[in-house]
């Protein structure tokens, strides 16, 4: 049984991703294009590379309301090199626009992708919804780069901010305070129609063997077992903090440790310096997993330093497991996760204490906190968000 009936259901609902890298915006979508499909009649045609489709299928599974049409990637630099990918998205749009759409979605893993698809769209005439999973600008990023990669950053971004939003009909954003920075950063003449879609249940429904009833047990009183999962990169993912933590809890005399799950550009520099701060010995590097969270303890706290965020899937999953978290002041974060989880501010201390705070949680506590917080994801106010936004009601 649907939860609604999508209009003209001989019709499909088209998403167009071209990203090179991949990530939290291609999980999101595969578990979007899943909700989709089991609460409504619609059919959905995904323009995509391999890798995506790859993921997708291994989410959504069979299903004969799905179809898959590859594409080339974005290019590096795409701003500027997207018109080597014109003619061959031309021959993909032109075969699929005669077969009639009803609504078209570019999934953004950031601004400066699906630039081929829907510079062709707009000559079409054809109205796009964006769904923007990053709306930060790259010299966000990089302010820890060289001076020429710091200069490059911001050229793109003026050039963003200038030109690219603004040929968007919508532009969808991940989360309230996301969809604000989008419209802050927007400066061009033509101003794209912006709206939030908070992402659909991520990951299945936990089993009662992992999550504990509410009335299960205290605090957990043992050692405290600190996990940081994704990527590893100081720019936005401020990973040191979790070192700087680990140091000043356990000189406290607190039995803490850390596992690290993930990678990226600045592990080896992490891992550097874990020995020269003498706490190597309470670390664990698990490398990247497919799925990490079958290696979490149930005692475990999943550890967010970031200072930038749009959404976070390993947040959510964390309160959908039931897990202990500890996160950090930014907007994202205060618009739904438990303010008890957050702490006070960026300083070392402050993280610490609300370390040892959450830790004082009882689960029974901690899974009310997440059920008031859950109750915003779940797959009815997602596909009600999602149909009233491709039939332009929002």
């Amino acid at each position: 049984m649907t939860l609604m009936n999508a209009d003209r259901s001989a019709f499909p609902i088209v998403f167009i991703d071209d990203a090179h890298t991949f990530g939290g915006a291609q999980i999101a979508l595969a578990w979007g294009i899943r909700v989709i499909l089991r609460n409504t009649s619609a059919r959905i045609v995904c323009v995509c590379t391999a890798r995506t489709r790859s993921a997708i299928e291994g989410v959504v599974g069979e299903n004969e309301r799905l179809q898959f049409i590859d594409c080339p990637s974005a290019l590096p630099l795409n701003i500027v090199s997207y018109p080597l990918r014109l003619i061959p998205f031309a021959r993909i749009l032109i075969r699929l626009r005669r077969k009639g759409v009803q609504a078209w979605w570019l999934n953004l893993s950031g601004i400066e992708f699906c630039l081929a698809p829907q510079l062709i769209l707009r000559w079409f005439g054809v109205e796009t919804r964006a769904w923007l999973h990053n709306t930060e600008r790259f010299a966000f990023f990089n302010k820890r780069g060289s001076w020429t990669r710091r200069a490059l950053s911001s050229a793109r971004d003026k050039m963003a901010d200038r030109w690219l939003f603004g040929i968007y009909s919508w532009i969808i954003a991940p989360s309230r305070s996301s969809a604000k920075e989008v419209k802050a950063r927007t400066c061009g003449e033509r101003l794209p129609t912006v709206g939030h879609l908070y992402y659909p249940t991520i990951g299945e429904p936990p089993s009662p063997n992992r999550i504990p009833e509410a009335n299960d047990g205290g605090p957990w009183d043992g050692p405290i077992d600190l996990w940081m999962i994704g990527r590893v990169e100081y720019g936005h993912k401020n990973n040191l903090a979790a070192l700087d933590a680990l140091e000043i809890l356990n000189d406290a005399g607190r039995d803490v440790s850390l596992t690290v799950v993930g990678d990226g550009p600045d592990m080896a520099d992490f891992v550097a310096r874990s020995r020269a701060l003498g706490v190597a010995g309470k670390i664990k590097f698990l490398g990247w997993r497919v799925d990490p969270w079958e290696t979490v303890p149930k005692n475990a706290m999943i550890f967010i330093p970031s200072t930038y965020e749009s959404m976070s899937l390993v947040a959510r999953e964390a309160m959908m497991k039931g897990i202990r978290l500890t996160a950090s002041p930014i907007p994202v974060f205060h618009e739904w996760i438990p303010g008890r989880l957050i702490a006070d501010d960026f300083s070392v201390r402050a993280f610490a204490e609300k370390v040892v705070d959450v830790q004082s949680l009882s689960k029974g506590d901690l899974l009310s906190l997440y059920a008031t917080a859950l109750g915003k994801f779940s797959d009815r106010i997602f596909v009600e968000s999602f149909m009233d936004y491709t039939k332009g009601k929002r």
